[in-house]
């Protein structure tokens, strides 16, 4: 447990903003995608564990937006793959933090409706509070109608 108190006492001291990610050998890691963050760092500090001295050394990493948005997307698709309740898709954590990401999801959102297609209506009627969509017969009439919605207001 000491171990792990010193990574925390060493994370701790990580500058605001950043997401932390444990050392390999520690139980635990935070995230692990250092290769698609805008910036890293690294934070050293000098313990005694049982008695002995020990390094420990973390990586902070600050996760740009568009990197957060592609690790919540990964992570929502993935543990909803093969769930059909559109409310349990729309009410995972993942995806109600993209919700929580605002404006600035907004063309990740319709970059991936695009491109990928996926139930994001909810998300876009949460954060625009308007709906495009509103009486469509089908998926396809309702991503036309909201890639229609963002290309009026992108121009």
């Amino acid at each position: 447990m000491a171990v792990v108190d010193a990574v925390k006492e060493t994370l701790a001291k990580a500058p605001q903003g950043f997401i932390p990610v444990a050392s390999p050998w520690v139980a635990f890691t935070l995230t692990a995608d250092i290769s698609s963050c805008s910036a890293t760092q690294q934070i050293q500090q000098q313990t005694r564990v049982a008695g002995m001295n020990v390094t420990v050394t973390a990586w902070i990493t600050e996760s740009s937006p568009t990197a957060r948005f592609a690790e919540l997307v990964r992570r929502w698709k993935r543990d909803t793959a093969l769930t059909s309740s559109i409310a349990k898709v729309s009410m995972h954590s993942a995806y109600q933090e993209i919700i929580g990401m605002g404006a600035r999801a907004l063309p990740l959102i319709f970059e991936e409706l695009e491109q990928r297609g996926g139930d994001w209506f909810w998300a876009l009627r949460a954060i625009t509070g308007e709906d495009p969509a509103r009486g469509s017969s089908d998926f396809d009439e309702a991503k036309r109608a909201w890639l229609d919605w963002w290309r009026d207001r992108a121009s």
